[in-house]
């Protein structure tokens, strides 16, 4: 990658992580203290982007999954991912939803290639504020 591709990546992050609308989401697991994440929400341009730490690489033939959960209890998928050597990974989607109908957002150990709806146990998960 070109220094000028990676430049212009680098902003496209900063600004899906402090643009103005953007809300951003705590992520943590219940059971491994350090493992977590951010979600990051651009309202303007309806991007979701995903930021872990401290998540252990998938098992063979597993992947993890980012699920969006309405509050009508929808299950979203938001895509399939795996993390790197140190438990991270930057993960991008683009959906529309409001953040009124936001529940949680969730991230589940799924089949590779992922689910249709979430069959593994919530590995981290995090919800709006009230």
């Amino acid at each position: 990658m070109e220094h000028a591709d990676k430049l212009a990546v680098s902003d496209s992050l900063v600004m899906a992580m402090s643009g103005p609308g953007v809300i951003v989401y705590e992520m943590a697991s219940s059971q491994i203290k350090q493992r977590g994440a951010k979600m990051f929400f651009d309202q303007l341009a309806n991007r979701w982007t995903l930021i872990t730490h401290h998540l252990d690489a998938a098992p063979s033939g597993r992947t993890y999954q980012l699920w969006l959960v309405t509050r009508q209890s929808q299950k979203i998928s938001a895509g399939t991912f795996n993390t790197d050597a140190n438990g991270r990974v930057v993960v991008q989607a683009t959906y529309a939803l409001a953040p009124a109908d936001l529940a949680a957002i969730a991230i589940t150990e799924e089949p590779t290639g992922g689910s249709p709806q979430p069959t593994g146990d919530i590995l981290i998960v995090g919800a709006p504020s009230p």
